[in-house]
């Protein structure tokens, strides 16, 4: 005895759910299983089955029979609506909450005490701290005697520097001209810089040129107005026509 399935035609719907398409199916009592499904059913929906994953995947649109994937439902919570009693019990808990904070604020103003400043503690804190600036200083000024070849009062002369380091800057390209921008400076900071260049040329550290290649300076002041500032140089463009040479960086315990 035979009879005719009708169905739509097979594909994945919005709600990711397949169906197959129309095909005869032939009852016959005292299965095994409730369906058996044989070669033409799959040929005819264009099903793949592999034993080994335990897939049945559908060529046409990739569902997977055996498998089939978590269904996400979008839910659309419907807003919540408020009655006129809703919203008169609403106001009227908000009322009583605001009634409630004179209360508690006078409450809290009786169970609690007020100090004024003490000003001797103030002096024996501004004392200490003074003391305590004292005593670092001086181990500061200790530490500089102690090691007097580290942190010299004025800029070495190059005469009192070891002579037997030596260190070579190689070019890469030896005809590139260095030009770069200068910077401009606070007239505020000038006479530091001059003090600073007067400095250096005494120490013999720096010399007099008219050369066409130049690195650019500029000043970076420190918070104490009465220390001269710091003098830093722009090497940038020669760092990049430079040949890196790496060093390991000393360590403090050698340099001290």
């Amino acid at each position: 005895m035979t009879t005719q399935i009708a169905d739509s035609e097979g594909g994945l719907d919005g709600d990711q759910v397949w169906t197959s398409r129309t095909c005869r199916a032939i009852l016959a009592p005292n299965l095994c299983v409730p369906l058996l499904l044989g070669g033409p059913f799959l040929s005819s929906n264009n099903l793949v089955i592999d034993h080994g994953t335990r897939t049945c995947i559908g060529k046409n649109c990739g569902y997977n029979l055996l498998n089939p994937p978590l269904v996400e439902r979008q839910i659309n919570k419907p807003k919540p609506r408020f009655d006129p009693e809703l919203k008169t019990l609403q106001k009227a808990v908000v009322a009583d909450i605001k009634s409630l904070f004179p209360t508690t604020a006078a409450k809290l103003d009786k169970s609690t005490t007020s100090h004024l400043p003490c000003p001797i503690a103030a002096v024996r804190f501004r004392i200490e701290q003074l003391l305590s600036d004292d005593t670092l200083k001086q181990k500061g000024e200790d530490l500089k005697h102690e090691y007097l070849d580290i942190f010299p009062p004025n800029i070495p002369d190059t005469k009192e520097l070891p002579s037997e380091v030596l260190m070579r800057i190689k070019l890469r390209d030896n005809v590139k001209p260095m030009v770069a921008r200068a910077y401009s400076c606070p007239k505020k900071y000038r006479d530091g810089w001059k003090t600073l260049i007067e400095q250096h040329l005494a120490a013999g550290h720096i010399r007099p040129s008219n050369s066409d290649y130049v690195s650019p300076a500029f000043i970076v002041p420190k918070a104490d107005p009465n220390v001269l500032p710091r003098w830093v140089n722009d090497y940038r463009k020669l760092n990049q026509n430079t040949v890196v040479d790496n060093h390991p960086l000393p360590l403090v315990n050698d340099i001290l």
